[in-house]
């Protein structure tokens, strides 16, 4: 069964943040910190092709330090008091700007298949490989 929306946010900060590799986790914190879309890539895929991510950070505006989405963490089926949350999620610093009241929610991350864009029919595809 899918996440359902207003868990995806949370999960995705917890599984790329927190438990990956520190080179996509620095990438990330980079994307976060500038608040500009990043490139990640490119990777041979276990779907067979080669393709990057391309992630763009959300940020909300108007909100409290504290302000969870009403996300819920992984298995609960309601939403979960901020200080429940784990310290690694709690303490991002460059999460939250006081001046501004903006937090970062998330990332919205498109898949590029590197094999289309350098190979693929595509009429638009093709005039740029001409270039």
């Amino acid at each position: 069964m899918p996440a359902k929306p207003s868990t995806i946010a949370l999960l995705i900060f917890d599984s790329l943040i927190c438990h990956v590799d520190p080179t996509r986790r620095d990438d990330i914190y980079k994307i976060i910190r500038t608040r500009e879309p990043g490139v990640n890539g490119p990777f041979w895929l276990v779907q067979g092709f080669t393709g990057a991510f391309v992630r763009y950070p959300i940020f909300v505006p108007d909100v409290s330090a504290t302000e969870t989405f009403g996300f819920r963490y992984k298995d609960n089926s309601s939403a979960i008091a901020y200080s429940q949350l784990p310290s690694s999620v709690r303490d991002c610093s460059i999460c939250y700007n006081a001046t501004t009241r903006e937090k970062w929610w998330g990332l919205m991350t498109v898949l590029v298949n590197y094999d289309e864009v350098t190979s693929g029919q595509d009429a638009y595809l093709a005039t740029l490989r001409k270039l």
